[in-house]
């Protein structure tokens, strides 16, 4: 097993074990196979290989995609946050931490319950724009 898959893998595991055996988290192999995401409590969850400055801007970009509107970031080497609306007035929140040099933690609310469609559908264009 390779070094960056085998570490995708334990950050994962990390970060579901202590959810038990819950039956609200997903995980879910993403398309390169080395990547996935939890979905627990209506916020989406995911690891991307960038600063926590280069998320936050792929995560602008990417809400202007959609055309999320009211769109706002603010980053730094530690965190970012972006912020946005739907056209329906559901609040998008995305929070950045930052894991290690090179890895970042991506967190997604949309609305009071989060939205795990959209959601999906965000971290995609986010990292799309990486």
């Amino acid at each position: 097993m390779s070094h960056p898959l085998r570490r995708s893998l334990f950050v994962l595991a990390l970060a579901v074990l202590p959810f038990g055996a819950s039956s609200c988290i997903v995980a879910a192999a993403a398309a390169g196979g080395a990547a996935g995401y939890a979905w627990f409590r209506g916020e989406f969850q995911a690891n991307v290989d960038a600063s926590p400055k280069a998320a936050t801007a792929a995560a602008e970009k990417g809400l202007r995609d959609l055309d999320i509107k009211e769109v706002k970031a603010s980053a730094t080497d530690i965190d970012g946050r972006v912020t946005g609306r739907t056209a329906l007035d559901k609040e998008v929140v995305i929070t950045i931490q930052r894991l290690s040099e090179s890895t970042s933690t991506v967190a997604i609310r949309v609305g009071t319950f989060g939205d795990e469609a959209l959601s999906q559908k965000i971290f995609e264009k986010l990292k799309a724009r990486l």
